[in-house]
């Protein structure tokens, strides 16, 4: 009876939230724009739009979960100062063969040369950066920028 209700800034497009966003935390910042950022390079990577199609904050959670594993998303909602209590311990998922494997289903049909896979060594390094679960972590647009996934 003692608990303060939870309250924070709940802007953003379904499936674009971030973790802070989706676990109510106070404090948000621009890193909230580099995850929609990685959001839409997991897309274009794994050539699946939209990514993530969870219809309320907890189902989005549990995708989350599902990415990550549970122990890494239990770590990043201790760092916002919450506790997320799962039922079931999920391992990460390797995003790219993730992103691999769902952009070689899109074009089955098709003839797709493996030169045409977009989930390089370098994008997949460059996803992990922006989508890292903790803001503290996240990188920011400038360093992103620097990346060499940008250079040529």
């Amino acid at each position: 009876m003692t608990r303060r209700p939870q309250r924070a800034a709940r802007a953003g497009t379904p499936g674009f939230r971030p973790p802070e966003v989706l676990l109510k935390f106070e404090h948000q910042t621009t890193s909230v724009d580099l995850w929609a950022a990685g959001v839409i390079l997991l897309c274009i990577l794994s050539r699946t739009y939209p990514f993530f199609r969870a219809p309320d904050d907890y189902t989005a959670l549990a995708e989350l979960v599902a990415l990550f594993g549970t122990k890494a998303v239990q770590h990043a909602a201790g760092q916002y100062g919450k506790r997320l209590i799962c039922s079931e311990n999920a391992s990460p998922l390797d995003l790219q063969s993730l992103c691999q494997k769902l952009a070689e289903r899109r074009h089955q049909s098709e003839e797709v040369s493996s030169s045409l896979c977009l989930a390089t060594d370098q994008a997949i390094d460059l996803l992990s950066k922006v989508l890292a679960l903790s803001s503290h972590e996240r990188w920011t647009a400038e360093d992103a920028l620097k990346h060499p996934f940008f250079e040529d």
